[in-house]
């Protein structure tokens, strides 16, 4: 299971690796990488407009796994299910923050489901959960059936393109 992200926010870009537990069958190591979408100078409460970028980047960046994990297919795959299988829950829980208006509740999902979506290359879907991130940041709980509505059409996107090659949730 990817249980997170580790940050080191010196400097003016942030930098971050993935922490994954021991669902693995072999040991692997992670690189440190950078994130170019995290940086200092860029507020948290600055509005994203996800219209136009979503719609034409495809649901994921298969480079992303590829630099972490090299040419090992089957080791993609099985990070992407355990990713697959986790986003569903973690959406679920989400959706149930989102219709009780727990702000600091959603804050944090939309956190979680968002350096979860970078770390694996789901660049589009951690788009529209920074975008749920930054509203509830900026306490606007009115704002946030828009947001979820966005985050579910890329959730939708990505298990289309991930289906093709065979690849969709196991638990729900």
């Amino acid at each position: 299971m990817i249980k997170g992200m580790v940050l080191d926010t010196k400097g003016t870009h942030r930098h971050c690796s993935l922490l994954i537990a021991d669902y693995l069958t072999t040991p692997h190591s992670l690189p440190l990488i950078h994130c170019p979408s995290f940086t200092a100078d860029k507020p948290m409460s600055e509005p994203l407009n996800l219209t136009k970028q979503s719609a034409s980047a495809p649901p994921i960046d298969d480079s992303v796994l590829l630099e972490y994990l090299g040419d090992d297919d089957a080791l993609r795959r099985e990070v992407l299910q355990q990713f697959l299988d986790t986003l569903t829950t973690d959406l679920q829980q989400l959706e149930a923050e989102v219709r009780e208006c727990n702000v600091g509740a959603v804050q944090r999902s939309a956190h979680r489901l968002k350096g979860a979506c970078y770390m694996v290359g789901t660049r589009p879907l951690g788009e529209s959960a920074m975008a749920l991130e930054q509203l509830a940041h900026a306490d606007n709980a009115a704002d946030f059936p828009a947001a979820l509505t966005a985050i579910t059409v890329e959730h939708q996107r990505l298990l289309q393109h991930l289906a093709a090659q065979d690849l969709k949730p196991t638990r729900r």
